[in-house]
């Protein structure tokens, strides 16, 4: 349910970030909403048995993939970097001082690259 999730993040909601106890990090956890059935629904109902790594080749457009250093969710090796050999032409940015919230510990750097990576497309 809604509280047990919300404990369960209270509990390692931390190692989503490169430092748990950062500004973002106590932000995120305190001003998120929680819904088990959401994320039940997103995690066990679709992700489960969603897997397209091998037509990733297929892809054509402009694709920009970001990667923290420390996200123990999508490991480099198994996640950022699949997605970046597979896709021809892809750019690859590693965010030095993230986990898997890059989005929030270094927000700067990605909105820039964001915004200039979606300013390039025409």
């Amino acid at each position: 349910n809604d509280e047990e999730m919300e404990s369960l993040v209270a509990a390692i909601g931390g190692l989503y970030f490169f430092d748990r106890d950062s500004a973002a990090a106590r932000h995120v956890n305190t001003e998120a909403r929680y819904s088990a059935a959401a994320y039940n629904h997103a995690v066990i109902d679709i992700h489960a048995d969603h897997d397209v790594v091998d037509r990733l080749g297929e892809i054509e457009v402009p694709t920009l993939v970001l990667c923290g250093t420390n996200d123990f969710v999508t490991p480099y090796e198994q996640g950022s970097a699949r997605i970046h050999w597979g896709v021809r032409g892809s750019k690859l940015v590693i965010f030095e001082r993230s986990a898997h919230m890059i989005f929030a510990e270094e927000q700067e750097k990605f909105l820039a690259l964001v915004r200039e990576f979606a300013g390039g497309l025409s």
